[in-house]
């Protein structure tokens, strides 16, 4: 008899970024190994941060199919205009709709959250150990942690609410799981067994970048005209944490020494308005500014390009691998990141025979890092060969995927 699984995230197909595209593709695999998956996940509306016209507008539930799994969407607040406390309540909105649904769904034999949010753990964590359910929380970022880290969260009780919350929540877990290992360093901190933990990255799907090699047209260029330049690309969220002024002053410094360079940005977020503004204010001409692409354009568009870029603020030292990072390295687009040292982006692209990285916040060392592998097509050749060899040895979907099955025939009654 089948066993059941109940997986619950926030964000799930049809949305085409982020944790939506992990979640959908681990439910469908857990559907295609004879598990029966159900899903509990908000109405669509990111990155739009707009439901989708698709979708019944006022409903509080709804129950859809895709593929051969139940999809239970549960009501969420989505702001027009998003701030800390508006987040906080859209997310708390979330996680106490679903787990009202998940109380009418069947006992699952494991249930999976995943987090953020942050409070959807909580609650649901809670209700799996009335219901003698077993727990597997999967961290996608540990909240509080970057509350804390980014001084966003000051209040000292309010910490120690989170904390203690959190830590509940670990102990009730019959697998935790996340998508670093600096991140399971810090929650084993948190006097945490090593046997609760579980390095679960998130990967890279093989067949759509191969797909992607063996269909590639140049679709991108040549649907912007860009046949010629020299592409530095970046693609991701524009936000605080990725200080994308960075790469507008270096777009600056090569525009006054009439280098051939066409800087892009693909995706919005809530510095794009200012960026743009500040491309105006510099007087930049070698500067395009792309909404978010659907994904076959995506990987066209890296597979077209010259480089790509990866940019943090100078005191992230991110726990785990950009997401963004692991579709660069598949498609072996040559690579440069301007991120701290001791981050885990930094850790993994120290394997590569060239440096790669470089000082965050400077965009004097960041344009001196495009102008010399520009200059290098042999060094721009080998970085897309050992790109890729990385990309294979530690992120690959189905060598994931599998690992993560064989710890739930070990766990599950």
């Amino acid at each position: 008899m089948s066993k059941t699984i109940i997986l619950n995230s926030m964000y799930f197909y049809p949305e085409k970024t982020g944790t939506a595209v992990y979640s959908y593709e681990f439910a469908k695999y857990l559907s295609e190994k004879e598990y029966e998956v159900s899903v509990l996940s908000a109405f669509p509306f990111y990155p739009e941060w707009k439901k989708h016209k698709d979708y019944p507008k006022y409903k509080l539930y709804f129950k859809e199919k895709i593929r051969n799994f139940n999809v239970y969407r549960c009501y969420t607040y989505v702001p027009k205009k998003i701030n800390s406390l508006k987040r906080i309540l859209h997310e708390l909105v979330f996680s106490i709709t679903s787990a009202i649904r998940f109380l009418f769904i069947k006992k699952p034999d494991l249930f999976i959250c995943v987090s953020p949010p942050f409070f959807n753990m909580v609650v649901s964590s809670f209700i799996c150990k009335i219901r003698r359910i077993p727990f597997h929380c999967h961290i996608q970022d540990l909240q509080p942690d970057t509350a804390v880290d980014l001084k966003m969260l000051k209040n000292k009780l309010l910490t120690n609410i989170l904390y203690r919350l959190e830590y509940s929540v670990y102990k009730k877990s019959t697998l935790i799981s996340g998508i670093g290992q600096g991140m399971l360093n810090k929650i084993k901190l948190k006097s945490i067994n090593d046997d609760k933990l579980y390095l679960l990255p998130n990967w890279v799907n093989f067949n759509e970048i191969n797909n992607a090699r063996n269909n590639f047209t140049n679709l991108f260029r040549k649907r912007y005209k860009l046949s010629d330049q020299f592409i530095i690309l970046y693609s991701g969220n524009i936000g605080e944490k990725q200080k994308l002024e960075t790469l507008l002053y270096a777009a600056k410094i090569a525009q006054d020494n009439n280098q051939n360079l066409q800087f892009i940005l693909i995706g919005n977020g809530v510095k794009r308005n200012y960026l743009e503004e500040l491309a105006i204010t510099l007087n930049l001409n070698n500067i395009l500014f792309l909404d978010l692409l659907p994904k076959e354009l995506y990987l066209d568009a890296l597979l077209s390009s010259d480089i790509s870029v990866i940019l943090q603020n100078k005191d992230a030292t991110d726990i785990f691998i950009p997401s963004k990072l692991l579709n660069i390295l598949a498609t072996g687009c040559p690579v440069i990141a301007s991120v701290n040292n001791n981050s885990e982006a930094a850790n993994i692209l120290k394997e590569l025979y060239f440096d790669v990285i470089v000082e965050p916040e400077n965009s004097k060392k960041l344009y001196e890092a495009i102008f010399k592998l520009k200059s290098r097509k042999d060094i721009l050749d080998n970085l897309k060969k050992e790109e890729i060899i990385i990309a294979k040895r530690y992120f690959d979907m189905n060598i994931i995927l599998d690992g993560i099955n064989k710890k739930y025939k070990k766990i599950l009654p």
